[in-house]
């Protein structure tokens, strides 16, 4: 799969892959009830690469993140769907994310949470 970094300077992960999209071999969680509106993504399907976007995914809207931020009442909440084997378990980079999310969910860190507009693409014909 090839990942698109959506909030390259986003704490969270900035500095996984230096801020930049990645290719990732992992079976991928599809959330059918997901909504941008009320969480901030900072990860998701790269829709306008040729390995992904080459296919419709079951979700009409074709969105499909990965990992988002957003504040439930008083908590805060950090969701990453990736992790189903061993190169995404032991990969430093993906590492370094959940750490930095684990942070902000404990309240060592503070990080924008607001919804941004999911990216345009077009999928191929």
């Amino acid at each position: 799969w090839d990942i698109s970094n959506e909030d390259p300077k986003h704490p969270i992960v900035k500095d996984v892959h230096g801020g930049k999209g990645f290719k990732l071999k992992d079976e991928l969680y599809v959330y059918n009830d997901f909504d941008r509106g009320d969480q901030r993504v900072l990860m998701a399907l790269d829709m306008k690469s040729e390995v992904n976007g080459t296919r419709k995914g079951p979700r009409e809207d074709n969105d499909y993140a990965l990992a988002w931020v957003k504040k439930y009442g008083e908590g805060r909440v950090f969701v990453s769907a990736f992790g189903h084997n061993k190169e995404v378990f032991y990969n430093p980079e993906i590492l370094k994310m959940w750490v930095e999310g684990f942070r902000y969910i404990l309240g060592e860190t503070n990080v924008e949470t607001e919804s941004v507009p999911k990216p345009t693409f077009n999928l191929p014909n």
